[in-house]
């Protein structure tokens, strides 16, 4: 674990829940964590009249401190006690169901479709900012505010169909869930589904509905029983707990049992691991969900997938797993955002090892939070007090509780000496008045007991800076030496242990409830934005109509809400934007018609006129060793512009029709991501130490925040990545991929902690009892994620205890995975949406390509001959070292 104490990690006691000016909003961003803009309205957050709905999330304090609080403010005025509330999460959650309420209510007047499915942008914003990196809450927190977004979305009342407009806001607040009772408040997330679960299977017993036996996949700890029996498993790592073995039947067979190491899971119940006669009868799988024999069909797997997908559909439509419609809603939108914290905080981890991109990923994080604008939306009526270029020159100092922490991961390369020796480099082999080689660690002792804390938590933090500058130094020594390190902010440290936390969050739900399961690994492997589950909206990051729609001042609440939905209509999918496809839609429609535009949409020319700088979308990564980048899907945009959205068509003809009303937002394109790794050779030491790696021979950066030069950033927008520069890379490339969770997910494994990773990897294993998260998965590992993270592995990156490549066990042992991993059809039906409504290219397609499993093995058996050569050679050279030492102390 690292030593380092968050600055998030003990949150205050007390705060000013609202602010009652944009200065003094200002005033407080200029320290971390930064202030969140949630002025909640019917359809998401509302830029009109919020000068006071700025929220300090990361202060929130748990239950205990709260009724300490309460006695000491019962002996002050009333006056002063109403200035400082406390902030818990249910104050906030409250507010955001309310405004979604009245959305709901907007959504059933304009459709009158009792059935259409729910939209709760309000719960997408507050999900957003408590995950969120800049303005999120603290990792021991974080887990209450996810089940108090849960917990108040359960509803028991009939829906009201209005039939005036005045009848909506007539309605009482429906009671919720978290008022029932006192006792229920303490309910976590994975409770209340085993409760509902219970409460279901209970009242359907009569009808005959049950649940659908499920896989055990209970993930093995250190000194766990798993049992081997030679009659009923595929092959000898098929295993199943001491449990099922002893609620199932062996008799007569040759059985043996062995304590077992962590990681691994029970394969009882899987047809293609275990015999179905040596289940247990708990998750003995039924004739419908038996594997029937296919020969050598390649796409098997793919078929599997497909069952596992409509299984997973059966399972939220039918009793008695069907959950109620608005708590799926929000499980849907809280565990997209839970797994869009995964993904930000493995991505960070990878910035902060690639020079090129932490630099300006970090000075922007330290803007913004000086800025008080976690996002461009919050420029809005603000003169920035700092930009990109002063962060980086130093002119303007890190904001108050921000730093920069250097960060040393562990590895099978390099031996303790060397490691103290980089830490703490000898005097003798120190030159001069060289600046570069000051000793990161003064003391020996202390290098030595930094180095024996690397061996067992995985990372140390070598030390801390409050400059850019000072940090890119400390970088350049220990990258010199060949180690893997990192420059991480605090921001990065507060997102890990936030990640960490709803890991095991999300696993736990998963565990409690088939439609949890089946939502969790939806939200792992989509691949599109508008990829829902019959109805069912996962949201990755917040989805909403856009703030800057209706923002004239001096209108009424109906007044603005008729304004919004004249331009967004409620009940359309198309209406729910995120943040980054707002700020192109207001860019276009300006662009095509202003006078029309701004008369149907209400908004302000100026909105985003105070953004200070734009950098890059971060969908457009690049490996920190530059082994892949991603790219947009197609080599041309071949949307017309009227056509991007029905705004924008609206804007051009002026008619509200039919087509209008149909039309999908197409503001966003599919990326992929690309393998630019075109070396015959990995160099190992190379990769290690260099510190701009795209400048090797055969290695190259196709996008990324680091492809935009400091002097080059402005206020315009960057072009998009240009796939026809790059037509030599797609041509030769060994993986073209559509970008899933998943796959960035297994991409960026080898950058965060050792215990996110450990939490990472028991989330995966307690999901492949799910035929479709295993194929895709195995497709994610298999077809695109195995060279880079071989190449690394064989670098020195990462540990042979933690590497996902220990995934390739539950992989190449089943034949239905390898025959897929090994046929270029079956591979990429398992990398593409699955949903083929929802798999639409627009333009030139780039396409999607993988090698045969079978060409990246022999290539990093390759890659491991090199790097043993080298081991040995390392061996010799302390061994030679050693016997000379030795023999010049017998002298």
């Amino acid at each position: 674990m690292q030593r380092r104490i968050s600055t998030s990690g003990s949150p205050s006691i007390i705060m000013s829940s609202t602010k009652s000016s944009d200065s003094s909003a200002t005033s407080s961003g200029r320290s971390y964590p930064a202030p969140a803009y949630l002025n909640f309205c019917p359809g998401g957050i509302s830029a009109k009249d919020g000068e006071s709905e700025w929220y300090e999330l990361a202060s929130y304090s748990n239950s205990q401190q709260q009724q300490q609080q309460q006695t000491q403010f019962s002996s002050r005025s009333a006056a002063a006690a109403a200035k400082r509330r406390v902030l818990t999460p249910e104050i906030l959650v409250a507010k955001a169901k309310a405004a979604d309420d009245r959305l709901r209510q907007y959504c059933l007047f304009y459709s009158r479709n009792p059935t259409l499915p729910y939209f709760l942008p309000s719960l997408s914003a507050l999900s957003g900012a408590a995950f969120g990196r800049l303005t999120g809450v603290s990792g021991n927190s974080v887990r209450k505010w996810a089940d108090s977004m849960i917990a108040q979305y359960l509803e028991r009342s009939p829906e009201c169909m209005p039939s005036k407009e005045e009848d909506i806001y007539d309605q009482k607040p429906v009671a919720n869930y978290m008022s029932s009772s006192t006792s229920q408040q303490q309910e976590t997330t994975a409770l209340l589904l085993k409760r509902l679960l219970k409460d279901a299977e209970a009242a359907h017993t009569r009808s005959g509905d049950f649940c659908k036996p499920r896989p055990c996949g209970y993930v093995f700890k250190r000194g766990d029983i798993a049992w081997n029996c030679r009659t009923c498993q595929t092959d000898p790592t098929c295993v199943i707990c001491d449990n099922c073995f002893h609620n199932s039947n062996h008799e007569g067979h040759e059985v043996y049992f062995h304590r077992t190491t962590p990681g691994g899971c029970c394969d009882c119940g899987d047809a293609e691991a275990w015999s179905i006669e040596g289940c247990c009868d708990l998750h003995r799988p039924t004739g419908a969900q038996q594997i029937t024999e296919t020969g050598d069909d390649p796409e098997e797997a793919v078929k599997m997938a497909q069952r596992g997908l409509k299984e997973g559909l059966d399972t939220l439509r039918n009793p008695p797993t069907q959950l109620p419609g608005k708590i799926e809603a929000a499980l849907g939108v809280v565990v997209g955002g839970a797994v869009n914290c995964l993904v930000e905080a493995a991505d960070g981890a990878g910035i902060g090892a690639d020079t090129i991109q932490w630099k300006m990923r970090w000075a922007d994080e330290a803007c913004r939070i000086i800025n008080a604008a976690s996002n461009n939306e919050e420029y809005y009526k603000k003169t920035p007090t700092a930009t990109l270029h002063t962060i980086i020159d130093g002119q303007h100092p890190l904001p108050r509780g921000y730093s920069l922490d250097l960060r040393l991961h562990n590895d099978d390369v390099h031996t303790f000496d060397e490691v103290i020796e980089a830490l703490h480099e000898s005097r003798h082999r120190r030159t001069a008045g060289d600046q570069t080689t000051i000793p990161l660690v003064a003391h020996r002792d202390d290098a030595n007991e930094m180095t024996h804390h690397v061996d067992a938590d995985g990372q140390v933090t070598v030390k801390t800076y409050a400059n850019i500058s000072d940090a890119m130094q400390g970088y350049r020594q220990l990258k010199q030496k060949g180690l893997h390190c990192a420059v991480v902010s605090s921001v990065q440290v507060d997102s890990e242990q936030r990640a960490r936390t709803l890991t095991a969050w999300l696993a736990e739900i998963a565990t409690a409830h088939p439609s949890a399961a089946t939502i969790v690994v939806h939200a792992l492997v989509k691949v599109l934005p508008n990829q829902d589950l019959d109805g069912l909206k996962i949201w990755h990051t917040p989805r909403m109509i856009p703030s800057w729609s209706s923002i004239v001042e001096g209108e009424d609440e109906i007044t603005t809400c008729r304004r919004r939905f004249f331009a967004f209509p409620p009940h359309l999918e198309s209406s729910y934007l995120t943040r980054e496809e707002a700020e192109t839609l207001h860019r276009l429609g300006f662009e095509l018609n202003p006078e029309k535009f701004l008369q149907i949409s209400g908004t302000d020319p100026s909105f985003y006129a105070s953004v200070a700088y734009r950098l890059p979308s971060v969908q457009y990564r690049k490996s920190p060793h530059s082994l892949w980048g991603t790219l947009p899907a197609t080599f041309n945009e071949s949307i017309p512009v009227v056509n991007k959205h029905q705004l924008l068509y609206r804007t051009q003809t002026g008619q509200l029709d039919e087509t209008a009303a149909t039309m999908p937002s197409k503001l966003s394109e599919q990326i992929l991501v690309v393998d630019t790794d075109l070396r015959k050779q990995q160099e190992s030491d190379l990769i290690l130490s260099s510190i701009y790696t795209h400048k090797i021979p055969g290695l190259n950066m196709v996008s990324g925040v680091g492809s935009l030069r400091t002097e080059n950033v402005t206020q315009e927008p960057p072009l998009r990545p240009d796939p026809m520069e790059w037509r030599n890379v797609l041509a030769t490339c060994s993986f073209r991929a559509p970008v899933s969770p998943i796959v960035l997910l297994l991409l960026l494994d080898p950058y965060p902690t050792k215990q996110l990773r450990g939490s990472l990897h028991a989330l995966f294993l307690s999901l492949l009892i799910d035929s479709r998260f295993k194929c895709r998965f195995a497709a994610a590992l298999g077809a695109v994620a195995y060279r880079p993270l071989s190449t690394l592995f064989c670098a020195g990156v990462g540990t042979e205890t933690d590497t996902p490549l220990g995934f390739t066990v539950q992989i190449f042992t089943a034949g239905s995975l390898v025959r897929a991993l090994g046929n270029a059809t079956a591979a990429q039906k398992l990398l593409k949406a699955d949903q083929p409504h929802a798999d639409v290219d627009c333009g030139t397609p780039i396409g999607v390509f993988s090698l045969p499993i079978a060409h990246a093995v022999l290539r990093c058996i390759h890659t491991n001959l090199l790097g043993s050569t080298k081991e040995v050679n390392m061996i010799l050279k302390n061994t030679r070292n050693t016997n000379e030492e030795t023999m010049a102390d017998r002298n």
